[in-house]
């Protein structure tokens, strides 16, 4: 790595400085400040012998085991819902809690709006540092390898995208096998978290990233029912619940997943963790009217109690209206009262452009479920993320312009 300047320190500082607050915010989002739910990997394969033989761990570890690799290049795999972009979110603020002079800076990246053949990787890192700390800055911490990118959504398809979804398919194929292309030529390191199934199959007929990779597993059933009933008797103790209904509530649920057939998927997942939750402090009647299906009637069944009261406005984010100028203006005092309570509820997360789903289940829900559809006939979610593949068709129909990473960009110190 090139020379580190005391200029480059103070620009790395500010992006460091910068980055913090948002971070802890989208920790908070996602409920990274309540009662640890402990998420266990296991390592598959490793290039070259790390300090310490690191073989499996919790989330918490990925930080240590990333400073064992000698190139510090992970690869996170785990299923829909497994809990990647919290892995990734509590690596970047563990690194970024122990910022030091000339030590990598981790900054999540976005692909969604990336077309390599009209830029290169490293173009669209510094578009997407330039803004905190100015483009000739940018390029400057860039080139100079000073960064460790983790990239989330690896495989998600632009969202104003959803119209044309073979299209979009095949633009996030290209996307992947460009920044696999470009990562494996750099020296620099990088994290990547991305569906398990997915990355087999974009790499099954190419080249695997070169990296140490990791597989998500699903939290073990009893970790699960601890994780509820401490979340639950925390917020009841904090709202001064005497009566311990949500308490009651909560072993009600636990008892109902225990006998369900698919409620070891549910407790397995912690995403769906989130949505038990949610259905916990819920309407009264939920819980006791939990489908005894598989996991995906399970699932559906808790979407469908999650958007209640605020379909309207989240099938807003997914397709917008076609309304007037006066009917969406006679609307808007209602929107704003359901976009808040998505918010609350974080069903919605706040951007500079607006609102967005951050759950892909939750938006394929919106596109695709009918309201009052029986959940037992509804589409299986635990089986869709666990067979989804790229079609065939696609394969071989996706070539691009060649990607680097931007060596001509770093500096010889």
């Amino acid at each position: 790595m090139s020379r580190v300047t005391s200029r480059q320190d103070a620009t790395a500082d500010k992006l460091a400085a910068t980055l913090l607050p948002g971070l802890r915010a989208e920790a908070a989002f996602h409920g990274l400040y309540g009662p640890v739910l402990a998420v266990r990997w296991r390592k598959l394969e490793c290039p070259g012998p790390p300090a310490r033989p690191a073989h499996d761990g919790e989330v918490r570890d990925l930080p240590r085991l990333l400073d064992d690799l000698p190139r510090r290049r992970l690869v996170v795999l785990g299923e829909a819902g497994a809990g990647k972009t919290s892995a990734g979110l509590l690596t970047a603020l563990t690194l970024l809690g122990r910022h030091l002079p000339a030590e990598k800076i981790p900054v999540p990246v976005g692909l969604n709006d990336w077309e390599p053949a009209r830029e290169t990787l490293s173009e669209h890192l510094v578009r997407q540092v330039a803004p905190v700390v100015g483009r000739p800055a940018a390029i400057e911490l860039v080139g100079g390898g000073h960064l460790l990118p983790i990239f989330d959504d690896v495989f998600e398809p632009a969202p104003d995208a959803a119209s044309c979804p073979i299209t979009a398919a095949q633009a996030a194929r290209v996307r992947v096998e460009a920044l696999i292309a470009a990562l494996n030529r750099s020296t620099d390191g990088f994290v990547v978290l991305a569906d398990t199934v997915r990355y087999r199959e974009a790499t099954r007929l190419g080249p695997e990233l070169d990296a140490c990779h990791v597989v998500l597993e699903p939290v073990a059933a009893e970790e699960a029912r601890s994780w509820l009933r401490r979340s639950v008797a925390g917020v009841a103790q904090l709202a001064e619940d005497k009566a311990d209904s949500k308490v009651a509530r909560c072993a009600d649920l636990v008892a109902r997943l225990d006998r369900a057939p698919g409620g070891a998927d549910v407790l397995g997942s912690p995403r769906r963790l989130g949505l038990l939750e949610g259905l916990i402090y819920g309407r009264p009647d939920a819980v006791r009217e939990l489908p005894d299906g598989d996991a995906g009637a399970i699932t559906s069944y808790l979407y469908q109690e999650a958007v209640a009261g605020c379909e309207e406005a989240l099938r807003s984010i997914v397709a917008p209206p076609r309304v007037s100028w006066l009917s969406a203006l006679r609307r808007r005092g209602r929107q704003d009262m359901l976009l808040q309570e998505a918010v609350d509820r974080r069903l919605l997360r706040r951007v500079p452009g607006g609102y967005v789903i951050p759950d892909p289940g939750l938006r394929d829900y919106l596109r695709t479920e009918t309201p009052g559809k029986p959940p037992a006939v509804r589409r299986s979610y635990a089986e869709r993320d666990r067979n989804s593949t790229v079609p065939d068709v696609l394969a071989g129909a996706t070539a691009h312009a060649p990607v680097t990473f931007d060596s001509e960009d770093k500096s010889s110190g």
